[in-house]
């Protein structure tokens, strides 16, 4: 949801805010970016764009302007700027520049702009640029930037709702949260298999409207097809897929597959490949780390009820230890018929909290089974 990095170098540009007044030709129109590369342009973006042929500026003369308002911007030279975005603790800022520039930018990263012009009186138009450029001096232009509840389509939102309260959502979408970002992400994407395995039955309900108008190719079509803007034309975004040759969900299955192989493989030669085994526990170690990580540490949303960390979490420490030694890899064996059934009590509740199951679970459910089978006294008497 932001503008090419580019761009950082208009929020240096500072208008008073103050004694800045809007002439009765002045216009007022929601910009929406098509999506774009990387992940975190998939979304599209929304910023306000400002034109008025006889504007008077606080010193009192007369001049055109075409400015628009920007609340992407994000510095990647922050301090700790990744370890921030981890927790979720990213600041964004407001920023001002030339449509002309915004319209380059937009280009230069193979995006397409939507117009809208906005219905409003004089006395909104003027509210609207008064509240941007209280927003844009220094003290007020950062703020904790978040995905779904605080970003720059709802920013914007916020300002039109403030000063119009025609401009109001109610009522439920049939979507739910999880299916609309899953769209924008892009199938095949790893993107999308990150966020998918982060997010937690939360993520799983429904949106209301007003919630919905978090994507702005969603407060595009609202604003059009409740008639608050002049254009009537809108867009339908096309999501930036991934090759299915290179997804995880390919990947997934072929893990999957050759559990399989190794797993008849194992019980006709009468012995464990304990080495593959220790590669998977490692790998659901890694991952449960992070995804502990975020459940307890991390401002995202929807991580906080992330039911994925029921089975994948640091307590796969112990069977990688313990797989590391012949006694151990026995227990891991005795054990397996309990490690199996508590994966599919995991599945129950999954569908009991209204959570998606992921792939991932698939894969560790696969394994488990492996571990029993190979356990399993009529197929591998030792």
């Amino acid at each position: 949801m932001i503008v090419c990095a580019g761009l950082l170098l208009a929020m240096f540009h500072f208008v008073p805010a103050h004694s800045q007044t809007l002439s009765e030709q002045a216009t007022i129109s929601l910009l929406t970016c098509s999506p774009g590369q990387p992940l975190y342009f998939h979304y599209g973006h929304s910023a306000l764009r400002v034109q008025d042929p006889a504007f008077i500026n606080y010193a009192g003369d007369t001049t055109a302007i075409d400015w628009t308002f920007n609340y992407g911007i994000f510095d990647f030279n922050t301090d700790h700027f990744y370890w921030k975005f981890c927790k979720g603790e990213t600041d964004y800022m407001l920023g001002l520049e030339n449509t002309s520039e915004f319209e380059w930018s937009a280009a230069y990263c193979d995006r397409r702009v939507f117009y809208q012009p906005l219905i409003l009186t004089h006395e909104e138009k003027q509210a609207i640029l008064n509240a941007l450029l209280i927003n844009y001096q220094p003290k007020n232009r950062v703020y904790r930037y978040n995905f779904v509840y605080n970003n720059c389509a709802s920013r914007l939102w916020a300002i039109l709702k403030s000063v119009r309260p025609e401009f109001e959502a109610t009522g439920m979408t049939d979507r739910t949260w999880r299916n609309e970002i899953s769209y924008y992400s892009g199938r095949y994407t790893w993107g999308n298999f990150g966020i998918n395995l982060a997010f937690g039955y939360e993520a799983d309900q429904k949106m209301s409207t007003e919630g919905s108008l978090f994507l702005p190719e969603n407060l595009m079509n609202y604003l059009s097809q409740e008639g608050f803007t002049e254009d009537e034309s809108i867009g339908r975004f096309t999501p930036r897929d991934g090759i299915f040759w290179t997804s995880p969900e390919l990947v997934i299955l072929l893990l999957v597959l050759l559990l399989g192989i190794m797993t008849f493989a194992d019980i006709w030669r009468k012995k464990q490949t304990w080495q593959m085994d220790i590669v998977f526990y490692s790998l659901y170690l890694i991952a449960g780390i992070i995804l502990l990580f975020l459940y307890t540490a991390s401002e995202h949303p929807f991580v906080g009820s992330n039911l994925n960390v029921l089975y994948l979490n640091p307590l796969w420490i112990i069977p990688l230890v313990a797989a590391c030694f012949a006694r151990g890899r026995k227990a891991i064996l005795i054990a397996s018929p309990w490690l199996m059934g508590g994966m599919l009590v995991v599945m129950g509740i999954f569908l009991f909290k209204g959570q998606s199951l992921h792939l991932m679970s698939l894969l560790v459910e696969c394994h488990m089974i492996r571990l029993y089978l190979l356990h399993h006294p009529k197929l591998n008497r030792r």
